[in-house]
């Protein structure tokens, strides 16, 4: 179960669903309606839930969250820790402020 979660647009139902890669495509889980947004502007993500870590691409931190919900099959999407890791292409680095 390796590779990175992404999202993509399905054109006959207008959802947003999210795909593995890696070693062939995994099951597709629809998640929520689909954006006007252009699959370019979305950004990275790491998602974290119960112990468990996937990367997601999304246009919003709170689409990100639903996305990932959906993955980890939580029932509660609030219980979903996002993070940004990527912006425009380039990598987002978190320093903690003491």
């Amino acid at each position: 179960m390796g590779g990175r979660i992404r999202a993509a647009t399905d054109k006959r139902g207008g959802r947003i669903r999210a795909l593995r890669d890696g070693d062939g495509w995994g099951t597709v889980w629809p998640v929520m309606t689909h954006t006007t947004q252009d699959t370019h502007t979305r950004n990275g993500y790491v998602c974290f839930y119960r112990g468990q870590r996937k990367e997601v691409f999304a246009a919003t931190l709170y689409q990100a969250q639903q996305i990932a919900a959906g993955l980890f099959r939580a029932k509660k999407s609030y219980d979903v820790s996002v993070m940004l890791a990527e912006k425009n292409g380039q990598q987002v680095t978190h320093v903690p402020s003491f």
